[in-house]
This record gives structure tokens, C-alpha cells and sequence, in this order.
């Protein structure tokens, strides 16, 4: 039992002291946890820099702009099991999240079974694949029920002709760098699993757009 006045103002002070330390050290806890960068694996097959090329350079560039640090993981022939127990494996190596460039490429999805994952993924691609099912899908201007093409990915000379002649006053097309920043984006807003698809709006292109030769690797090869 305090015995005086000053015995009970020692007391309070060594509270408020304690209490003040205590919402420091948790200020701090939650400053140094929002320092450190939120990571992103891509799992890619090897030699697909190149080929995928306008897709990386927007998950780069979203990744220099908001504190996100890019992993890509080059694989070959995954199964159903090697794939989850992958993705088990980043989930406990800090890794946020997880975007499946073309998992065609790299992954047997023909076998029995399905790959699951508690941290958020997204693939592109795949959609044949059942063993993906389960996995959210990303792409540009179209349902992901079977990945169909309903925008073109490159302009023909016949459209570019026709934007040049006034005969269109647009035309859409893929825009392969929004589909890698919006894909990258969500991984590292979202908390848990990737609940839904994610459309991606395609690239309007004027005539003035592609006389400012911008655009120009977009045009059909």
C-alpha cells in the first residue's frame, strides 16, 4: 500500500514510463516491418526473358516504384506435387506471393490432382491445365474461362493501315506491361488467397499513338 503522495506520483511515473516504452517498442516493431519489402516470386521456365519480355518489364517497374522485391524461379517439368510442396516452400521463406508466368511451359498439369496454395497466387496462362483450377487467373480484356482470345496481342498491318486512313479511330490490343504490373500489384495488396480472376483493361490505340512509334512492339511481326 503506497504510504504517501510522492510514494504514489514515483508510482505513476514508473507507469506511464513503462507504458511509453512499451507503445515504442511496438511503433517500432510495426515502422521495421513496414521497411522491408514485400517479395514476389515469378516462376518461369528458363531461357523466357526474352519471350516474355513486355509482361517482366512491368512487374519491374512496379516492383522499383513501391518497395517490392522480385524472386524468379526457373523450372522445368513440375508435377501436381512438386509445384505445391514449391509453393508450400516460398509461403515459409517470406515469400508474399507467387505469379505463374505461362505455367504451360513448365508444369505437367495432365496428372490427377490439384495444386493448392495459402498465399496469394495468380497465374497466366494454364487454362487447360486442370490441376490449376483452383488458382486465380490473370489476362487482358476477356473472361479467363479458357483463356480464349478476344484481343489481339500484336496489330496487323491491315488494322494499322486502317487506323492510319481514318477508316477505325481505334483499335484494342493486349497490353502485355499492364497485364505484369496490375498481376504484381495484387499480389502485394492482397492478404491470403487470390479469391477471383483479374481482368486487365486492353490497350486503346489511336493513330496518333502509333505514328509516335511508342507502340511498336506491339505490331504484328
Amino acid at each position: 500500500m503506497l504510504r504517501s503522495k510522492k510514494e504514489k506520483y514515483i508510482f505513476i511515473e514508473l507507469t506511464l514510463i513503462l507504458l511509453a516504452a512499451v507503445v515504442w517498442r511496438v511503433s517500432l516493431h510495426q515502422m521495421q516491418k513496414k521497411s522491408e519489402p514485400v517479395r514476389i516470386c515469378v516462376i518461369a521456365v528458363k531461357d523466357s526473358e526474352v519471350k516474355y519480355g513486355e509482361i517482366m518489364a512491368g512487374i519491374r517497374d512496379y516492383a522499383r516504384e513501391n518497395q517490392t522485391e522480385i524472386r524468379v524461379w526457373y523450372q522445368e517439368n513440375l508435377t501436381v506435387e512438386g509445384l505445391t510442396q514449391m509453393l508450400s516452400a516460398k509461403e515459409n521463406q517470406g515469400i508474399h506471393g507467387i505469379f505463374l508466368l505461362h505455367p504451360e511451359d513448365f508444369f505437367n498439369g495432365n496428372e490427377n490432382g490439384t495444386v493448392t496454395a495459402e498465399l496469394p497466387v495468380l497465374r497466366i496462362g494454364g487454362a487447360d491445365q486442370k490441376a490449376l483450377s483452383e488458382l486465380a487467373a490473370i489476362s487482358c480484356g476477356k473472361t479467363v474461362q479458357d483463356d480464349a482470345a478476344a484481343v489481339a496481342e500484336h496489330l496487323e498491318p491491315a488494322e494499322i493501315q486502317e487506323l492510319l486512313d481514318g477508316v477505325r479511330t481505334s483499335v484494342e490490343v493486349v497490353s502485355e506491361y499492364q497485364v505484369g504490373y496490375t498481376a504484381v500489384k495484387t499480389l502485394a495488396e492482397t492478404s491470403g488467397k487470390v479469391r477471383k480472376n483479374v481482368i486487365v483493361d486492353p490497350l486503346k490505340l489511336t493513330a496518333e499513338d502509333i505514328r509516335s512509334g511508342k507502340y511498336n512492339s506491339l505490331l504484328s511481326e
